[in-house]
């Protein structure tokens, strides 16, 4: 295999190591448990929730029950009667503004550090294997300087 491609080869693997571990920073924990509505209520009713989150323009709502234990359940907004529910029951909930970034701006958040990282790391070992060979700027190779006889000059 071509020694370009072998290096290829392995900056694609420690690239996509790092999106790995980054992305998984990112999510932080484990995936809350999805249950129905009515399940969602019958905690709230039974007192079992200490706190809850309203997203996505009150459709999400992330619950986080008394014994550590985390919900996720989906709502069609209604009269508004959720928030006068929980109130009653003296659960603290508060509510996240809709994440108004779209796609491009997400993937530009989440790559562009990595892409330059990478990027800067690339253009340097170009440097570093051109000044071995003499071909880059800056290089300090084998000189190629040749000697010109009387008749050339």
């Amino acid at each position: 295999m071509n020694e370009m491609v072998k290096h290829f080869i392995l900056w694609v693997v420690i690239a996509v190591v790092l999106i790995a571990v980054v992305n998984s920073f990112k999510l932080g924990g484990s995936e809350p448990n999805t249950v129905p509505y009515s399940d969602f209520m019958t905690q709230v009713n039974n007192g079992n929730v200490s706190e809850v989150v309203l997203r996505n323009d009150l459709q999400t709502v992330n619950a986080k029950l008394k014994d550590g234990q985390k919900l996720n359940t989906t709502i069609v907004p209604t009269d508004g009667s959720l928030d006068k529910i929980l109130d009653k029951q003296g659960v603290k909930f508060t509510v996240e503004p809709k994440d108004n970034s779209g796609l491009i701006t997400r993937l530009l958040i989440d790559w562009v550090p990595i892409l330059l990282f990478f990027a800067v790391i690339v253009y340097f070992m170009r440097q570093m294997q051109a000044g071995a060979g003499g071909r880059g700027a800056m290089s300090f190779g084998r000189s190629r300087a040749r000697l010109q006889g009387e008749d050339q000059v």
